[in-house]
Order: C-alpha cells, then structure tokens, then sequence
C-alpha cells in the first residue's frame, strides 16, 4: 500500500516517543496476549490525538513491537474499540521512516489523492506495487 493510502485509511499520523509499556491478558496456555504502549505524540500529521494514548499490540505474527524510550512514526487505526498499528504498514522508527516522513510533508497532496483502501471494519487496501 502507498503512504497516500495508509494516510487516507488511518485516524492518527504522528510521530510519537513510547513513554511506558504493559502486557496484557493471559491465554490458557499462560502467554500474555498482546501489548499496550503509551504514546505520547511529538508532532501530528493527520486527525488531533490525546496528549498521551495507548496503542494495542497483539502477541501474533501481526504485532508491532516498540521499545520504550524511542521514538516512531505510527499510522494509527481504530479498530473494535482500540488503537492499533498495521505492522505491514508505513509506521517505523523515526530513523528508519525517511521514505514515509518526506510524503507526509506534502500532505495535503496526500488527503486529496484516491485511495485504493476498501472501507470496512479493518484496514485492508490493494497493494500499490510503485512503493515500498
């Protein structure tokens, strides 16, 4: 997917420093069954989330795990009542979102252009095969 359609999909586009994490929830088996991380935003390039927020990563193959004390670009979705990021998205650390933060520059460009992303209840789009 293009970062014009993760823009367009997401509710946040922030960069943010991860300030604290929690494991949450135990299965049957004793596994813990995901991850909340505080956020708190550094600068804002979609929608006006809280001063802090927690995201929720859940302990899959579709976790997106984050370390304490740095800091990330995070395309931020709602999803069943909590905030998530798409770990085959565009959100990274910061020093590794070079590619993504020089489109977010232009975003205004971004919010206009056509999204190839289906609405529905999760965020799904048709891979753009010019980017990432």
């Amino acid at each position: 997917m293009s970062v014009a359609d993760e823009y367009v999909a997401t509710k946040y586009v922030l960069t943010a420093k991860i300030v604290a994490q929690k494991l949450v929830g135990v299965d049957k088996e004793g596994l813990f069954k995901g991850t909340n991380y505080r956020v708190a935003p550094l600068q804002t390039y979609k929608g006006h989330p809280p001063g802090t927020f927690s995201i929720y990563s859940e302990n899959s193959s579709a976790r997106f795990p984050m370390d304490v004390g740095k800091s990330y670009l995070l395309f931020v979705y709602r999803l069943n009542g909590q905030f998530i990021v798409d770990s085959c998205g565009w959100s990274d650390e910061v020093g590794k979102s070079d590619f993504a933060l020089a489109r977010l520059k232009n975003r205004n460009e971004l919010a206009n252009q056509p999204s190839h992303c289906w609405k529905g209840s999760s965020p799904v789009c048709v891979p753009d095969l010019r980017t990432k």
